[in-house]
């Protein structure tokens, strides 16, 4: 039987993922991985970790990463390193690397009693309509509210916020060597409002005397971008059935050739990519059909990609 990538096995709702790295960009990453490493052994962590980072960016790979996380430790970034060595270990489990296997846990084992944590408590007082809560920018959500958060060892910002309410932050700063603080979030102070007393009210949405035809037009175009995601979908399909063919053939019980781990990244790459092109294109299409099949004559829709790119957002006005 043959043996598939399990990333093509899976399709998700997601906006078309970024083309698979150009020549150029191979050949820019492939240049900061070896000066990354030679900044390793010269142990200028920073520097070092910088270019092997960008490096993953422009053409990830299971052995930037783990080098990337090798580095993270040395500079004493231990939750950023304990994060990518897990993710390292899930991807060499999947390509059957028992070096790499080794190599990621042996380094897990010893990062975990090392790790610093950080937790945020939000007593029921404190816990308003709306509230949000971020770690050094990045959102806490509530079932993480109480539990002890790793982070890299320093300063750390936590802010809350909600709608009527006044803004609050806190700096905390954690040593390493397993430094355990926690930070308590207080009851946020009303935001003033306008002279008067009276809060800002929102005007009405202008109305529209538009027609469906506005509607079906964006349908077409709906339609039609969701054509070319399947056409990127089924291409990059094709290529992962390959590539994973040519992977197979130099590959064996006893592990994979340089080639074969080569080819056994691209098709999981090119898999990815068809799985992502396939959700959206079929999203896309269903979607301009029930514009088209829906438009009224008192109706105007406008369809826009969201600004992270995974999906597809339509708004719709109506004349009275």
């Amino acid at each position: 039987m043959r043996a598939w990538p399990s990333a093509l096995l899976i399709i998700t709702l997601a906006g078309v993922a970024a083309a698979e790295p150009s020549a150029t960009e191979r050949a820019m990453a492939r240049e900061l991985f070896e000066e990354g490493r030679k900044l390793m052994v010269g142990k200028d962590y920073p520097k070092a970790c910088a270019k092997l980072a960008e490096s993953q960016r422009l053409d990830p790979a299971p052995g930037t990463l783990l080098n990337l996380a090798v580095c993270h430790e040395a500079e004493g970034k231990t939750a950023t390193a304990w994060a990518e060595f897990n993710d390292a270990l899930s991807l060499a489990k999947r390509d059957a690397r028992k070096d790499r296997i080794e190599l990621a846990t042996q380094h897990l084992a010893d990062l975990e009693p090392r790790l610093s944590r950080l937790t945020i408590e939000v007593p029921a007082a404190s816990r308003v309509s709306g509230l949000e809560i971020k770690l050094d920018g990045s959102r806490v959500g509530r079932p993480a509210w109480g539990s002890g958060v790793p982070v890299d060892p320093g300063p750390h910002l936590v802010t809350a916020s909600a709608p009527g309410w006044k803004d609050w932050q806190a700096e905390v700063t954690l040593g390493d060597n397993a430094d355990r603080k926690a930070v308590t979030v207080p009851g946020l102070q009303r935001a003033p409002v306008k002279s008067g007393g009276d809060p800002v009210k929102q005007k009405p949405p202008a109305r529209d005397a538009g027609t469906g035809s506005g509607q079906r037009t964006t349908g077409y175009v709906v339609g039609a971008v969701g054509l070319v995601a399947l056409g990127v979908g089924g291409y990059f399909g094709y290529r992962a059935y390959t590539r994973w063919d040519d992977r197979n053939a130099h590959c064996s019980d006893a592990g994979c050739d340089p080639t074969g781990v080569d080819a056994g990244d691209d098709a999981t790459q090119a898999a990815t990519i068809a799985n992502i092109g396939v959700g959206v294109g079929a999203a896309a299409l269903a979607t301009g059909v029930i514009l088209v099949l829906t438009a009224g004559p008192s109706e105007r829709a406008a369809a826009s990609v969201t600004p992270d790119g995974r999906g597809v957002t339509l708004r719709y006005q109506r004349s009275f």
